[in-house]
């Protein structure tokens, strides 16, 4: 019942939610980097692990800088971006890459893993528990978490592509402090343009 509920108010975010498109320029990784001094720790989770094997944790990745990318086997931009955080993960091993299934069933999304061969580690969050923690308004969503645990960046809400996976490991790999001064629009400005673009380029995190 409460899976059910929380499903059918999740599916009020469709009608602002269209499954194909691209982010705008104003988009670009460096608006949505945050300083150093500014992030913020990333809310804490473990899930059970897709393979079965045990459960996975935010908290096992600490000491190296990770991606967790929220995604489901049913919805179309996830299956676009998938390619390129396998290649991302396979070409760079100090930034790991966690994948979490979010209100999608283990078989389909193991199914999933499987075909397109996803070499990272996978969670699976068939209650969409972690919708409410990270404040997912649709899938796939991806967050930037530096090595101390920290939220690097706003989310990156949509299909994320090779280019942006880089500019993100590039700005990872920065000396601590380190930024491009003039990358910054006004934080509301920024929020403004994310959540808008957001919208066309999500699908709706219920079936």
């Amino acid at each position: 019942m409460r899976r059910a509920t929380a499903a059918a108010a999740l599916a009020l975010l469709a009608v602002l939610a269209v499954a194909c498109g691209s982010r705008g320029s104003e988009d670009s990784v460096e608006s949505l980097l945050t300083p150093p001094q500014e992030r913020r720790p990333a809310a804490a989770f473990a899930v059970a692990r897709l393979d079965g094997k045990g459960t996975v944790a935010l908290a096992d990745f600490r000491g190296r800088p990770v991606l967790v990318n929220f995604w489901a086997s049913w919805c179309p931009p996830c299956r676009r971006e998938t390619a390129a955080l396998v290649a991302f993960s396979r070409a760079h091993p100090g930034i790991a890459v966690l994948g979490v299934a979010v209100n999608d069933e283990p078989a389909d999304a193991r199914a999933f893993a499987r075909r397109h061969r996803i070499p990272y580690a996978v969670g699976s969050d068939p209650d969409g528990k972690l919708v409410d923690l990270y404040g997912l308004p649709g899938l796939p969503a991806t967050f930037v978490i530096d090595a101390e645990g920290r939220l690097a960046a706003r989310p990156w809400y949509g299909p994320i592509g090779t280019e942006d996976l880089e500019a993100f490991a590039a700005a990872l790999s920065r000396p601590s402090g380190s930024r491009r001064t003039a990358a910054f629009p006004h934080r509301g400005q920024a929020e403004t343009s994310a959540a808008s673009a957001a919208s066309a380029v999500r699908s709706p995190i219920s079936r």
